[in-house]
Formats: C-alpha cells, structure tokens, sequence
C-alpha cells in the first residue's frame, strides 16, 4: 500500500520557491523600474536527467504547477500592471559544471530576472557563484555548510 501514499518530498518546497522567487523579483520589478516587461522570465535549473532524475521531474511539475495557478489567477499584478509568468527549464544532469553552464545560459541567453534551483549542494554552489557575480537572485533548495550560506 506504500505505493498509494502521496509523494510530498519535493513538490511543495519547490512550488513555494517558485513563488517566493516571483514575489521577490515582482516586488524589485516594482520599486525600481518604470518600463518593466509584462512578463517574468524564471529559470528553473534542475537534474532531469542524471543521478536525480526522479527528483528533477518531481521539480519540473512542481514549478510548471505553481506557474500555471499564477497564469490561472490571471497573472501577477505589480504596481497596477499584470504579469505573466515565464518558466524556462535548465537540466543541469546533476552535474556541477552543466549547472554553472545552466545558470549563465539562462541569465545571458534567456534573460531570466531570477533562478530557482538546483538541488545538492555540489550544482547549486557553482550556479550560486554565477548568479552571484551578475547580480541575479537565485534560490535554491538546498543546504550547505555554513561557509557557502551567502551563496546559496
């Protein structure tokens, strides 16, 4: 019967993520800039294919789900003006190096405003530092030693 349980590891801390990332970039469009997109452009870096696949579909839905009850609601409404929300997917194959890559592809090629993920530690400190040094917002699910807490 264990296989009729409902799966709650990652799907609600990653759908709140995404939202939180939303809110933060919504609050930072409306403070400081007067000719803003109608659209947010999210990054979603995670391990779609590698040793965390499961975990990085799991993720892919979780978002794709919290992006579709925001396009439900109508969109964000920011400073009088409506959003939609973008996502833009990354696979990152649990792979440091592909990470960082993800992060840069996403902040140079795809203009997104923030990033959320990517899981472990050894993906999300060397995506951290890339979106450290260009000044995007990046949340990740993820804990490491206190040392990278300013990273991640």
């Amino acid at each position: 019967m264990d296989c009729l349980a409902p799966r709650r590891h990652t799907s609600l801390p990653i759908l709140l993520s995404v939202v939180l990332t939303v809110t933060f970039v919504a609050i930072g469009v409306a403070c400081g800039s007067e000719q803003a997109p109608k659209e947010f452009r999210i990054g979603l870096i995670a391990p779609i294919t590698g040793s965390l696949s499961e975990v990085g579909q799991e993720t892919v839905d979780a978002a794709n789900l919290a992006v579709q009850e925001i396009a439900d609601a109508g969109g964000l409404e920011v400073g009088g003006e409506t959003y939609r929300v973008v996502l833009v997917i990354e696979d990152n194959q649990d792979k440091a190096e592909v990470a960082a890559s993800a992060a840069l592809r996403l902040i140079n090629q795809q203009n997104v405003i923030a990033i959320v993920g990517p899981q472990a530690s050894r993906n999300a400190i060397p995506a951290a530092g890339v979106a450290e040094r260009t000044k995007i917002p990046m949340i990740s699910l993820t804990c490491p030693p206190k040392r990278y807490h300013r990273l991640c």
